[in-house]
């Protein structure tokens, strides 16, 4: 490969990074808080999979996470957030490279490492650090980091919400986050998770949304080589009573459609995807049945991508980033 289209490859995946991770955090806003029981094993394996897809091949990431580790009651997307705004902070601070660590354990509330500030109401937590090996907060910035705005960054790279989002996150969970930094070796978020104890297992449901349409059983087919993207769509219709095919590419969603054309009310599909593009995904699937509902999704908006849309009787058209909000509501006004 020659030197100019290794830079091209190098920055297309640049961009399609940016995009996914851009579109992860976007799942999570403007929802209020719907609680379930969680694993954390899983909230760290997702993030640590975006996180080796998307950021820097000089970025190293480790993972030790205890076998003993209790369920927490917690918003999903919510947490998911969480971590993946730690992680984020963490790259931008390591430029040249370096380590991100995320460690999780079960820890007592009458454990002698517990931070001084430790207002226990809950007999046993989760403990979550997340660890870089970056430039590191100056101490005089410490007990500024979570405040709405605040930020060491450049003003083109970010707004200095993040850790403020983080923060009030973890409270709404009834948690704590703590945060430990050296200039020249790194910083370390620690962030403190209710276990959920006997006889709170029955509290867990958690409620749907106020003021968003639900679903009646509808299947919609979601259609996006970017796993994460499916999985976190496929969870947020199923909350609210949609039920959910996935497919990875043009191809797959084709050979998908053909079996259940008859049950599928709506598709959601990615405009970029390897093996077959969006544009001949919606034709094959429009093919073969002219009245299925469309909504197409890109991170890569030109402008004669709406004409596009319009050429192929798409009934809605995202552009990435969207919250789940807005893909809910879409997805409602185009079943009508």
């Amino acid at each position: 490969m020659c030197a100019t289209s290794a830079t091209a490859a190098v920055g297309t995946s640049a961009r399609r990074g940016s995009v996914l991770i851009k579109q992860m955090l976007s799942f999570a806003r403007g929802l209020e808080s719907s609680k379930q029981p969680l694993d954390m094993k899983n909230v760290v394996s997702d993030v640590e999979k975006l996180v080796r897809e998307t950021f820097p091949k000089l970025i190293n990431v480790h993972i030790d996470i205890k076998d003993d580790l209790p369920p927490v009651l917690a918003d999903y997307t919510q947490i998911n957030q969480v971590f993946m705004n730690l992680c984020v902070n963490a790259r931008d601070a390591m430029p040249g490279g370096g380590d991100i660590s995320i460690k999780a354990r079960r820890i007592r509330a009458d454990h002698v490492s517990l931070p001084a500030f430790f207002d226990p109401g809950h007999s046993e937590y989760v403990e979550i650090a997340v660890t870089d090996t970056g430039s590191g907060i100056p101490p005089e910035d410490l007990d500024r980091v979570f405040d709405p705005f605040f930020t060491t960054k450049g003003l083109d790279k970010g707004t200095g919400l993040g850790l403020s989002t983080t923060y009030g996150i973890v409270k709404d969970h009834e948690g704590y986050i703590n945060v430990e930094s050296e200039v020249g070796k790194g910083t370390t978020f620690t962030i403190y998770l209710p276990a959920i104890e006997s006889g709170d297992m029955s509290a867990a449901g958690g409620g749907l949304y106020s003021g968003i349409p639900q679903g009646s059983g509808e299947l919609i087919l979601v259609v996006d080589d970017e796993s994460m993207i499916t999985d976190m769509a496929k969870s947020i219709l199923e909350e609210y009573r949609y039920r959910v095919l996935v497919a990875n590419n043009g191809k797959e969603a084709a050979d998908i459609f053909h079996d259940r054309k008859d049950e599928v009310y709506a598709a959601i599909v990615d405009m970029m995807m390897p093996v077959m593009g969006g544009k001949a995904t919606i034709r094959t699937l429009k093919k073969e049945s002219p009245s299925l509902k469309v909504i197409a999704i890109s991170g890569y908006q030109r402008e004669n991508e709406l004409a596009d849309m319009h050429d192929l009787d798409v009934d809605a058209f995202l552009p990435k980033p969207f919250d789940a909000e807005t893909l809910l509501q879409t997805l409602n006004q185009v079943l009508l």
